[in-house]
């Protein structure tokens, strides 16, 4: 499961929209959207804030990203390049 369905499920499982995820964390709708639809991915920054809106560990969020192929979840370190943060770029490939 991608990092962005995680979120949209972790958030319908709260009964929040995206309108109130977005409140609780300070980002806009259509940015929740974007996560969602996994065309942007959330900084460590908003990671913090997320988890908790969501009622998770960070870790929680993230444990998706270890699979059979990649046990200790070694690749999720290059997601957070500053070039895919600013761009988005790493979402694509995952």
């Amino acid at each position: 499961m991608s990092l962005g369905n995680r979120i949209k499920t972790l958030r319908k499982a709260q009964n929040l929209t995206q309108q109130k995820l977005a409140d609780k964390v300070d980002v806009s709708r259509i940015y929740v959207q974007a996560l969602e639809s996994n065309r942007r991915l959330p900084s460590m920054k908003l990671l913090q804030r997320l988890a908790p809106a969501l009622n998770v560990d960070v870790t929680d969020l993230l444990m998706d990203f270890a699979s059979p192929d990649n046990p200790d979840g070694s690749s999720l370190s290059q997601c957070w390049t500053m070039e895919s943060l600013k761009y988005g770029t790493a979402a694509k490939a995952h």
